[in-house]
């Protein structure tokens, strides 16, 4: 009977083992997800809500993206944030080795749309996704950023 008692509690402590680091290992992984949704999220806010060297915030440039296309002098606004959003998301997210995409649309018509060039997100991806919604007289301009999981 001893023999047995202990069998059994050699048996309970290794199920224990084997379902603690099952739950450990998911753990982790939850909290690259959360950090990597966490971090879309903030980027995209903070990058939008910032002052550009024209003297508007990004959030002007691109509600004139969508209308008289000329906010920044000569520039085109379009341009203009399709290349200041590359610069600031490949001085951190490529750095990082974390691939992305940011677009932004209204209307189901995207005016800007850039990645992370050879660290490709594809549609097999898991992504993370930080999203802005814009006030626009008509419709809703959305700016969208994805970080794909590696």
């Amino acid at each position: 009977m001893d023999i047995l008692g202990l069998v059994l509690i050699v048996i309970i402590v290794v199920m224990g083992l084997f379902f603690l680091m099952i739950a450990s290992r998911t753990t982790n992984e939850t909290k690259v997800d959360l950090l990597d949704s966490q971090l879309s999220q903030s980027l995209v806010n903070v990058m939008l809500q910032a002052t550009t060297d024209c003297g508007q915030s990004f959030i002007k440039i691109v509600e004139d993206c969508y209308g008289r296309n000329n906010i920044c002098g000569s520039v085109n606004s379009c341009d203009y944030i399709s290349t200041k959003s590359k610069e600031i998301l490949d001085g951190t997210l490529k750095k990082w080795k974390k691939p992305y995409r940011f677009y932004i649309s209204k209307n189901n018509v995207k005016k800007v749309d850039i990645d992370s060039d050879e660290l490709e997100c594809t549609n097999l991806m898991k992504r993370s996704t930080g999203l802005l919604l814009i006030p626009d007289k008509e419709k809703v301009i959305i700016a969208t950023l994805e970080i794909c999981k590696i």
